[in-house]
């Protein structure tokens, strides 16, 4: 029994991909030291150089958090198709997998908007914060409620439309190994060859 889809496969590599592209790695790397050199300098400062490193250690996994969202946005350029990446959520969310046909994927997705709404009341968004302040990935139900508000807003379809379009009709291959290419690299990204002029 295959578990993902191809489409959903797709989100996934897209997803890490976009950790990879956007530069994530440095940081995540720095929010899994951290929490183990604070230990450490806590020991031997007695405590106090652990005060620093939290502050450090929460940043870090707030950011580590805000960089999912980037990292879903990715994925879903890279398989285009939404439902394949809200059915993904569903299956990582932690549902038994002999559930996964049984999930709702409409009140799932009843479920990403309420909980958008609870941002609204101070005392729900200070309890969500506190909930997840420790994690490094935001609970999957808060993923597809950014995902369905950047669908809404518009955003996706321009990406989508930029590169769909015009840029398309223009035939741009890379000049060592034929790739087609979107016409914003700078480098090719089947065999690494710097792009001309870039």
């Amino acid at each position: 029994m295959n578990l993902l889809t191809e489409d959903e496969l797709r989100y996934l590599i897209g997803h890490e991909a976009g950790h990879i592209k956007s530069g994530h790695m440095l940081y995540h790397t720095m929010a899994e030291i951290i929490p183990v050199a604070g230990k450490i300098l806590g020991t031997a400062t007695l405590g106090i150089g652990g005060l620093i490193s939290t502050g450090l250690e929460l940043a870090l996994l707030y950011w580590n958090r805000m960089s999912e969202f980037t990292a879903d946005r990715a994925g879903l350029l890279a398989c285009q198709d939404e439902d394949a990446v809200i059915n993904t959520m569903i299956k990582i969310s932690g549902a038994p997998k002999r559930f996964y046909d049984r999930i709702d994927r409409d009140q799932f997705i009843e479920q990403a908007r309420e909980f958008k709404g609870y941002d609204y009341d101070a005392l729900d968004k200070i309890g969500k914060i506190m909930l997840i302040i420790g994690s490094t990935h935001p609970w999957t139900v808060m993923r597809a409620s950014e995902i369905l508000d950047w669908v809404e807003s518009g955003a996706y379809n321009q990406i989508i439309e930029k590169h769909t379009g015009s840029q398309l009709e223009i035939d741009l291959k890379c000049h060592k190994c034929g790739t087609p290419l979107m016409g914003d690299e700078n480098f090719c990204g089947i065999c690494g060859s710097k792009l001309w002029g870039r």
